[in-house]
């Protein structure tokens, strides 16, 4: 009986897991800092005036208020599709080997890790709405 109950507890701390990261993606996130290592190793995050927002969507797309493809802060716009399982972000019309893009969640932050940096190229997101 006791490992009967065992088993329902480990269950319910384990059955979230993924779901419940799906619905943290499935969210609004406003850029708030970057980090950007000159090759010491001793990069930091620090803040940015950023207006780049950006949109998972339960279709496999993400939307952004300024490109994926390069780092200025043109309000341009953009989609992109997202592969949950993989956690990449491949933006579809990039000229650049910068295409895809590595996301991974830090806490309560969504940290994007560009794929074509030689040195860390990262930025830290803040969830502002969920969908």
């Amino acid at each position: 009986m006791k490992f009967s109950w065992l088993i329902i507890i480990i269950l319910l701390f384990t059955s979230c897991k993924s779901d419940c990261a799906d619905e943290k993606l499935l969210s609004s996130w406003q850029h708030i800092e970057s980090l950007i290592d000159i090759g010491d190793g001793n990069g930091t995050f620090s803040p940015v005036d950023s207006k780049k927002v950006i949109t998972f969507h339960d279709n496999g797309t993400v939307t952004s208020t300024v490109s994926f493809c390069d780092n200025t802060q043109e309000e341009t716009g953009m989609t992109a599709t997202y592969d949950k399982n993989a956690k990449l972000i491949t933006p579809g019309d990039c000229n650049t080997s910068r295409q895809k893009t590595a996301y991974y969640f830090e806490n309560e932050f969504l940290i994007l890790n560009y794929q074509g940096c030689i040195e860390p190229c990262l930025e830290k997101y803040e969830r502002i709405t969920q969908n």
